[in-house]
């Protein structure tokens, strides 16, 4: 990822705590108000507290219970404490001025402390049976048990928390619009809604999965073997730096990433592959310390690739939207349609597109992008779909919130062939603008990645050429 993007990261990230902060207490207070108005929560709470004769602290803080139970599984999850911690003050500071105030919640718990136990536990278990994992089983296998725990995480908590707050703000929205009076505080309202919800989810993204899907022209004759050849080279590189594991077709990640020669190297995969490692969003940002980041703001990275080539994708439109927006404008537009986009479920976005979707749809939903291509020499004509890569740089490169790489295979012949370094601009330049085509303003927004494999001399134990800069790009 750019610096760019990662500055991009950190200030969204701040500036989401900003705004949670500043819209908790007006939801609190619109929901006490609509209590003491007797209005739809308080409707609907009464109907909930007949079985338990009547007792309207039972749903209340069931419900209060089940919300804090999955935050308490949010605030364990070794890859999200610090937006957990960003959760808690953001929105316990507020909530817990309130309780102190009116002493409604608290003065709950004291006359029916059972239910608020039932639903904490409810929430607990909930949120642990249905879906808790260790990631990274490559781990060093010297780390104590209380080290290990750090890896465990609960993505079924945090998508929870995350929806059952939503339920609640909009409940309280609603309430409040239909209950009290004033269209000024229902609007304040209303937005003090929208801007929990969306800060809220700023946080729960940064908590799940960042996804690397890859695209390559095809390769019939197996001459290129685009996919193993890079992927196969990640999985080397993940496995020797990263404690990466495998998570679908290990054996084809094995056979892809053991090779001395491409000729040993298989011509493309049978079936899907994926794997997995833990990473910091914020590695290699100016100001932040990399022993900090990796201990901080960790994501969970999947690399998987399911053979997409170019000819499977068609034609591709570098610009899908009318140009009718400033250039600044535009790509405000981009990153907030592109959190509301995040804040669907991704199985009610595959619905929504359909069980025969297609690959550029599914890229929609990538966190990044990677193109896999060849590095041409200067009279070598570029393979058949190459211009596919081309258009996909155009149509995502400056996309928010969407990662695109250009990997390229062989490079090492070639760039010294030309004297040039091939981590050198002048020589990702070369190919990428001159010999695949990527249009030249495209070239600022992707990340140009030449690798190699089997033509360098590798010293034992380490990632061949171009794979450290891969593993970073990659890992965002």
């Amino acid at each position: 990822m750019s610096q760019s993007k990662d500055a991009f990261e950190l200030a969204t990230v701040v500036g989401s705590f900003v705004l949670l902060a500043l819209s908790t207490r007006p939801i609190v207070t619109a929901a006490d108000r609509v209590w003491t108005d007797e209005g739809l929560i308080y409707g609907l709470t009464s109907v909930l507290g007949g079985p338990f004769g009547g007792n309207l602290d039972v749903p209340v803080l069931l419900v209060c219970g089940l919300l804090a139970g999955w935050l308490l599984l949010f605030c364990l999850d070794g890859t999200k404490r610090v937006q957990a911690l960003f959760v808690l003050v953001g929105v316990g500071v507020p909530l817990g001025l309130f309780v102190d105030q009116t002493g409604r919640l608290a003065e709950a718990v004291v006359r029916t402390p059972w239910a608020a136990a039932v639903g904490l536990a409810a929430g607990l278990l909930s949120g642990t049976a249905t879906s808790s994992r260790f990631y990274g089983v490559k781990r060093p296998p010297d780390l104590s048990p209380v080290e290990k725990l750090r890896w465990i995480q609960f993505p079924a908590a945090g998508g929870a928390f995350r929806y059952g707050m939503t339920a609640v703000a909009a409940v309280v929205v609603v309430d409040y619009a239909t209950t009290v009076g004033g269209v000024l505080d229902r609007l304040l309202v209303a937005v003090a809604g929208v801007v929990l919800v969306g800060a809220l989810s700023v946080f729960m993204r940064y908590d799940q999965r960042r996804t690397t899907v890859v695209v390559s022209p095809p390769d019939f004759a197996g001459e290129y073997k685009y996919q193993p050849y890079v992927v196969g080279g990640l999985y080397e590189a993940v496995e020797l730096d990263r404690h990466g594991y495998p998570i679908e077709g290990d054996g084809e990640l094995v056979d892809a990433s053991t090779p001395d020669s491409l000729s040993d190297l298989q011509d493309r995969f049978a079936s899907s592959v994926a794997f997995g490692f833990v990473s910091s969003m914020f590695r290699g940002l100016p100001g932040v310390p990399d022993d900090l980041a990796e201990r901080l703001f960790l994501r969970t990275v999947i690399i998987e690739s399911e053979g997409w080539t170019t000819d499977q994708i068609g034609e591709v439109d570098p610009d899908p939207g009318p140009a009718v927006l400033p250039a600044g404008v535009a790509r405000g537009v981009a990153r907030v349609r592109y959190h509301l986009r995040r804040f669907v479920p991704v199985p009610v976005r595959r619905a929504l597109q359909g069980t025969h979707s297609s690959i550029l749809d599914r890229l929609e939903d990538a966190d990044t992008i990677l193109l896999v291509g060849p590095t041409p020499g200067p009279d070598e004509e570029a393979p058949e779909g190459t211009d596919t890569l081309a258009a996909l740089c155009e149509r995502f490169g400056d996309r928010a919130g969407t990662d695109v790489v250009l990997a390229t295979t062989e490079a090492g012949p070639v760039a010294e062939a030309e004297g040039l370094a091939p981590d050198s601009r002048v020589f990702k330049r070369t190919v990428a603008v001159h010999r695949l085509g990527v249009d030249d303003a495209a070239f600022g927004t992707v990340a140009v990645v030449p690798t190699d494999r089997f033509n360098v001399d590798r010293t034992a134990g380490r990632p061949a050429e171009g794979f450290d800069d891969l593993l970073e790009e990659v890992s965002g």
